[in-house]
Order: C-alpha cells, then structure tokens, then sequence
C-alpha cells in the first residue's frame, strides 16, 4: 500500500479523500486543513477504511519519511509552495488543477520534480470522463474532412465554497472552468502550440449572437456581466470556449469538418447535426435552426464505467505511473500547455 496525505479539506478535498478511501493501492495517514471547522464537522462522517490523523501542521505530513505521495487540494495560490515543500522532502505529488498561478512557478516544480526523480502530477479530471474517449475517435475518423473550426462551450456555475482565491478575479473563471477545455484540445490536439495562437479573454456580452437551440433551451442570458469568452486562433485553427458562471448548466459543442457534435451533460449523451459540405464554418455556433435536427449518436454506455468514475480512473493511472507502469510526460505537455494559454490571456486580456 501506498502510504499517503491530504492537504485541504474543503469541497473537493472530501470528494478527493472519499475516493482515496475506496481506491486500491492508497492509504490515507494524514488529512491536513488550516481551517479546524472543516476538520471537526467533516472529519467523523468520512467513512474510512482505517481513520487517518486529522492535523493543521503540514510540516509533519513534509517530516513523515512513511509517506510517499502527497495530495494537495487548496487554492491555487498556496499549491507552489506546499509543492516545492513536499518535492524536496522526496514525497511524489498529485496536484489539483490548474497547478499553479504562473507558468514559471509550474516550469520551476516540474524541473525540481525530475532532478528528485519525482512524479507531478495536476489533476485534469475531464480526460478520464467517458465522453472523451468516445469523441477522440469521433475526431480521429473525421480527420479526413479539414478542420476549420473547433468549438467548444462550457457553462457552469461556480460552486459556493470552491473559490480559488485568486488574486484577480477576472481569472477565476479561467482557473476554475476553462482549464477543462484546455486540457481536451490540448489531448486531441497534442502538436497545438500556445505559442502559434493569439488568444484573447474578455467579457462575452454581445446579446445579438444567436445560439442553437439546444443552448436556448437552458436559457442562458445573451448580455451578461458573468460571461467570458477566451478565443484561440490561428490560420488554421479556432476554439472559443464559453463560461456562464451563474448558469447551471454545462454543455459542449465541436465541430469537425461538415459535422458538429453537441454533449448534454443533462442525459450524457452525445448528438450530433451535419451541415452542408461547402459551407464555411466560421461562425461561433454553426448549427442553425433551419438544420438543427439532433440525433443521438452511438457512444460507449456509462453504465460500463459504473463503479469507474473519473477521479477513480485518474486515481489509478497516477498509481499506475507511480509502480512505474506508466509515463506522465502528456500530462506535463498539457499542463505547462494551460499555463502558457493562461499567461497569454493575463497579458491580451479585456476583461478588467
């Protein structure tokens, strides 16, 4: 067994230490929190496999030659240091997106992790979701249609409590939202640059932009002070990803070729509308009304991943990495991919 620590046990630090209870392969000795609230209300209801030491001092989890890896789940701001700390008292560490708040931070802790022989891992959640899988071939198979648009939308609210604690909060939804995105081009898209794109953040509140239908139906405000677009361009490529903080709804659009892919997370289902081959694809929302007609497309059943979610699956491929049975080198290469689209966007940003 793997002898392990929390650090952070707000929102998704609970999550994150249920699922460690349950994962094979881990065992939780330490849950460390600055807040003694979280650790005395939430502590007792946990329902561990063996109880771990609930402690407000991280420096003795840092001490503890026992333990192997450290899980560090606070905000972004912190996840420098309490990183740095733990790569040099040897311990691996599995690190909650988006990393750090800096390119140069996460470029300094993954050349300390490779002189320490040590994984850093960041945790992008959405790449172990079943969907993907099943869109990445999707992609793959309309590779022979050019891709002249790649769109993705995303809207969700932000859940009370789960603030990063940004010094800006123009980023915020950037760190807490668009990171997901990211990641996926990032994954379907491993030879895209940051570097070859101009990427622009700002406000999204132009109220004459029309959506399809299935975004009209969840009845997201044209004109809203909460909306921001973050675009990525270059000659051949485009992306805009969409983020409503005060919606609660999340959906996801790609277009690929002549065909345009719509993800409900609602049903969890994919459904797909193809357009006509010679149009130009350079609208934000190309399905149209006129067209629009949505058929369910063949997916791989979730219910094959019951018992499977995808904190579980990122559980064990990081466990897998750990005994040596897997490389992490694409994680790094998406990482350091989102810091450098976040440091673009802190520099082309609009939004004040």
């Amino acid at each position: 067994m793997v002898s392990c620590a929390l650090i952070g046990y707000g929102y998704w630090g609970q999550i994150l230490s249920c699922k460690l209870s349950e994962a094979n392969g881990f065992s939780l000795k330490y849950i460390c929190d600055l807040n003694d609230e979280n650790l005395l209300q939430q502590g007792p209801k946990s329902n561990f496999k063996s109880q771990p030491a609930f402690i407000q001092d991280a420096q003795k989890i840092f001490r503890d030659p026992l333990i192997e890896v450290i899980f560090i789940a606070t905000p972004p701001n912190t996840h420098y240091q309490l990183t740095h700390q733990a790569l040099l008292n040897e311990k691996h560490v599995w690190l909650e997106k988006p990393g750090t708040t800096s390119l140069k931070e996460y470029s300094d802790l993954a050349d300390l992790a490779e002189r320490k022989n040590r994984l850093l891992y960041v945790d992008f959640i959405v790449l172990f979701e079943p969907w993907l899988k099943d869109f990445k071939s999707r992609f793959r198979s309309d590779l022979k249609q050019s891709v002249k648009v790649f769109t993705l939308r995303e809207s969700i609210r932000i859940e009370q409590g789960s603030k990063s604690n940004l010094k800006s909060d123009t980023l915020e939804p950037l760190y807490d939202l668009a990171v997901h995105d990211l990641s996926v081009l990032k994954s379907i898209l491993p030879l895209l640059e940051a570097e070859s794109l101009s990427i622009d953040y700002s406000i999204y509140s132009d109220p004459s932009k029309s959506l399809p239908d299935k975004v009209q139906e969840t009845h997201l405000p044209l004109a809203s002070n909460s909306r921001y677009a973050l675009s990525l361009h270059s000659q051949s490529f485009q992306a805009k990803i969409v983020i409503n903080q005060n919606s609660d709804y999340k959906s996801r659009y790609f277009q690929i070729g002549s065909h345009c892919y719509y993800f409900s997370n609602d049903d969890g289902n994919w459904y797909y509308a193809e357009q006509e081959p010679q149009a130009e694809y350079t609208a934000e929302f190309p399905l149209s009304k006129s067209k629009v007609t949505a058929l369910e497309v063949e997916s791989e059943s979730h219910s094959k991943y019951k018992g499977h979610d995808s904190l579980t699956l990122a559980l064990q491929s990081f466990y897998d990495a750990m005994k040596g049975n897997k490389a992490l080198k694409k994680n790094v290469e998406i990482a350091k991919f989102v810091h450098q689209v976040f440091e673009k966007c802190k520099r082309n940003s609009s939004v004040k």
